[in-house]
């Protein structure tokens, strides 16, 4: 008879917990239609709309939105490949497109939440105990903290992001692990890195604090893997080179460049020599070095805050510093070379970048910061608001158990494992530092310190002279004591997200606002509606939520937000053709002096006119806007003003 393994079972009830706890979660906050959670998750749904609407993978501007300038997606296209792929797949049995794309973008985190669930379970069972295993991977799925990344209706980055980060580590362990020395181990955690640079510039952080890990580690003497893990790092370099074509390709010198580098590539990856005694291994670095210089003459202009060329060169660059000093640890003088490869990298990288260490806002105006970004919740840091409570909790556990854990490996021998563990301590302090300044951070710092505190309740020396139950029940009290203060914040981030007293569906008011007319034409609006409007109309929308989008936010503001400024409201409108004025009373209310507040107080200018509409929208209202009667009033207003 057919037996399952006990590991597929402990997987088999993860997945029925975690299915059914993600279901629950979007039930009672939505009830059982498909809806989605935020702008961004919107956002993504259209940008799949408008793919299989002109097939064009390198255009990522949304027409309709911040009309007439248009909105560019800043997103990495690398999700969106897997959601197209699906929606093809989905196609098959639906009656549109658009259905497809919408059942796919609504199911896509829990499905990546699952597979992220499996590696984590892999993970766990690579270096801890076996007892461990199924309690860190629990957590993980009962995490308030993650569960927003894996939820139902959320088509948001985040969840592709950590199964990126999951694949890579889980690679990165088994390669360490590895004893046999695999050659199809180092291509994978190569390609698993690529992704991760590919998926998001945050992952970067994981990629440098485990190169350094790892490097260090293979400095005292731990060479069981080192050959490995040096030709994961070219390999890094190859595949991190294919995906700069699309940026440097168009010029002959870069693609001469890259040429040359795929032709050594495949040398160092299949080469059977030892790092040792093979020639080419010992001037390599040099080929590097001239490649990067050349790949950075007239170079395109940088954005900081997307996956463009500052990012992948910065992956080469740090790979390749890793891969160097590999080869340099024997040599008498190493600490000079490293020295020299150091300066040498940074001056060049950031001659090129010199905003790079300005941060991902290096490139946006201080007036956007001013008044829009400064309102984008997981951008702010988590020692302010109610969210300082939390973060708290989370920074004792953690730090508790980082101390007990480097405690107990202080004596302990250099091995894979040991490496794995201190992997996993400078990762979850790593991200724990950058969490004190975005607390959408703090997500990353849980994931890793996970099986450290699972450590310090179940594995630790000071508690194993306790009885096994009594130890699971230590650990349980932690883990739902962060559990408790974790949900504390994110109930209250829900509870606002939540519909109040609403008698209809989003559907059924947009669907009236679509009705307003049979042609597309412009809406203006707060740019929080903005996303919602593109989804369910066919209309053009101004604003639109990114920061990217200078003019459309701006317009939006001046009408939205600004102290009342009836002149320049009209030349805004104007310039943007609106035909409608869309506002939300619970919107505008935070803006009591905003010329859409004076709206609703009554003080309506000539050129609007109240749209009726249905008692149960009393939450919004819509005028018309005649372009006409303003066009007259700008021109009244400048025969005024001659001398």
């Amino acid at each position: 008879m057919f037996r399952l393994k006990e590991k597929t079972i402990e997987l088999i009830i993860l997945g029925i917990m975690y299915i059914a706890m993600m279901s629950c979660c979007h039930v009672i906050m939505f009830g059982e239609c498909i809806n989605f959670i935020d702008n961004d998750d919107f956002m993504r749904v259209i940008r799949t709309r408008e793919f299989f609407q002109h097939f064009d993978l390198n255009n990522h501007v949304i027409a309709r939105s911040n009309y007439p300038y248009g909105c560019e997606l800043h997103w990495s296209r690398l999700y969106d490949f897997f959601i197209i792929g699906l929606s093809w797949l989905t196609n098959l049995f639906t009656d549109s497109i658009n259905n497809a794309i919408n059942y796919v973008c609504f199911c896509i985190s829990p499905i990546i939440g699952l597979v992220s669930m499996v590696f984590v379970f892999k993970i766990f069972d690579m270096f801890t105990n076996k007892g461990n295993v199924f309690l860190a991977t629990a957590l993980f799925c009962a995490s308030p903290l993650l569960i927003p990344f894996f939820s139902f209706g959320r088509p948001d980055h985040h969840a592709f992001i950590t199964l990126c980060i999951l694949i890579y580590i889980y690679y990165t362990a088994k390669m360490v692990l590895d004893e046999t020395e695999s050659k199809s181990i180092y291509v994978k955690t190569a390609v698993a890195a690529t992704a991760c640079v590919w998926a998001s510039p945050e992952t970067l952080i994981v990629l440098l604090l485990t190169d350094a890990v790892l490097f260090f580690a293979y400095m005292n003497n731990f060479s069981k893997t080192k050959n490995l893990y040096f030709k994961s790092l070219l390999t890094a370099c190859f595949v991190g080179t294919i995906a700069l074509i699309p940026e440097a390709g168009s010029k002959a010198i870069h693609g001469f460049s890259i040429c040359l580098l795929l032709l050594l590539m495949p040398y160092a990856i299949l080469s059977k020599k030892s790092l040792e005694n093979d020639p080419f291994f010992k001037s390599w670095h040099f080929v590097c070095l001239m490649f990067m210089l050349i790949l950075l003459m007239d170079i395109q202009p940088a954005e900081y805050d997307k996956i463009s060329m500052v990012h992948a060169t910065l992956f080469l660059c740090l790979t390749t510093f890793f891969a160097v000093n590999l080869l340099l640890i024997n040599r008498k003088n190493h600490l000079y070379e490293v020295v020299i490869w150091a300066l040498t990298i940074a001056c060049v990288f950031l001659s090129m970048f010199p905003r790079f260490l300005m941060g991902m806002s290096a490139d946006i105006p201080q007036f956007i910061k001013d008044i829009w970004l400064c309102k984008i919740s997981e951008l702010r840091s988590p020692l302010t608001g109610n969210m300082i409570y939390t973060f708290s909790v989370g920074t004792v556990i953690t730090f508790a158990a980082i101390v007990v854990k480097v405690r107990e490996l202080k004596n302990q021998t250099i091995s894979g494992k040991n490496i794995i563990w201190t992997l996993f301590l400078v990762l979850a302090a790593g991200y724990w530092v950058l969490a004190c300044f975005a607390y959408r951070m703090i997500p990353y710092s849980f994931l890793f310190g996970l099986p450290i505190i699972v450590s310090l309740g179940m594995s630790s020396k000071y508690v194993k002279k306790y009885s096994k139950p009594v130890r699971m029940v230590i650990t349980m009290i932690i883990a739902c004591f962060f559990i408790f203060a974790t949900s504390l914040f994110v109930k209250s981030d829900l509870d606002d997200r939540k519909p109040k007293n609403h008698q209809y569906s989003d559907a059924e008011l947009f669907k009236y606002v679509d009705d307003l007319s049979s042609e597309p034409v412009v809406i203006m609006a707060h740019s929080n509606h903005g996303s919602k409007l593109l989804y369910y109309t066919k209309h053009c929308v101004l604003g639109a939520p990114y920061h990217r989008q200078i003019e459309g936010i701006m317009s939006s503001y001046v009408v939205m937000e600004m102290d009342n400024d009836l002149s320049t409201v009209r030349k805004v409108l104007q310039k943007t053709k609106s035909k409608y004025l869309f506002i939300g009373h619970k919107q505008e209310s935070q803006f009591p002096n905003s010329f859409a507040s004076s709206v609703l107080a009554g003080h309506i200018p000539q050129w609007l006119s109240a749209v009726k509409i249905p008692e149960k929208f009393s939450n919004y209202s819509i005028f018309k806007i005649d372009q006409n009667l303003i066009s007259q009033e700008i021109k009244s207003e400048k025969d005024t003003k001659k001398p």
